[in-house]
């Protein structure tokens, strides 16, 4: 199937996903289904093929997928909003190797990184929105640019000096932040 909800609206797509997951379920069938829409891929596919301009940047189960992305593109890809992609460093302190974000350090085994590189390297670090916090206190010292009520959660951007603009999803809807706050993972 190619892109066969992208010209519904958004109420008869949701139901129609869920057809088509029924159908599918129903008769045990192998479906090739192309969509650029991330929400139909994870929803409708025991497996996704996520391409970048024809090449393969990875292939798995969704949530696989989404929790352990091979790269940036992918990354960036799966998710809404869109994960956070920071600037980090390897460095050396005390002898050993870590990750340096926004004057934050950790082991690289801690971030997923498994490799022997060069101090100094710069790297991009991904958090995803619903795995950071805002705080009174701690984290790091953020200016509140827009909040996104969605009822019982909020999308929520920051601006900090130490990594530029960041968004974090708030589980339960905060009262409107003006002044700002903090965020951390």
């Amino acid at each position: 199937m190619d892109e066969p909800l992208s010209n519904l609206d958004a109420k008869l797509r949701t139901t129609m996903r869920s057809e088509l997951k029924r159908l599918q379920r129903r008769y045990g069938t192998t479906t090739v289904y192309v969509t650029h829409d991330q929400v139909e891929a994870v929803t409708l596919g025991d497996r996704v093929a996520v391409l970048n301009n024809g090449r393969l940047e990875q292939l798995g189960r969704p949530m696989e997928i989404y929790e352990r992305p091979k790269n940036v593109f992918v990354a960036s890809f799966l998710g809404d909003p869109s994960i956070n992609m920071l600037d980090a460093r390897l460095e050396e302190k005390n002898g050993k190797q870590v990750v340096t974000v926004a004057g934050f350090s950790f082991a690289p085994e801690m971030v997923g990184l498994h490799t022997e590189s060069i101090n100094g390297a710069k790297l991009k670090f991904g958090v995803r929105p619903e795995d950071l916090q805002v705080s009174e206190e701690g984290g790091i010292a953020a200016k509140v640019i827009v909040v996104q009520d969605l009822g019982r959660s909020s999308i929520e951007h920051y601006e900090a000096s130490e990594t530029g603009e960041a968004i974090v999803r708030v589980a339960q809807s905060s009262e409107k932040r003006s002044e700002g706050g903090r965020w951390c993972t």
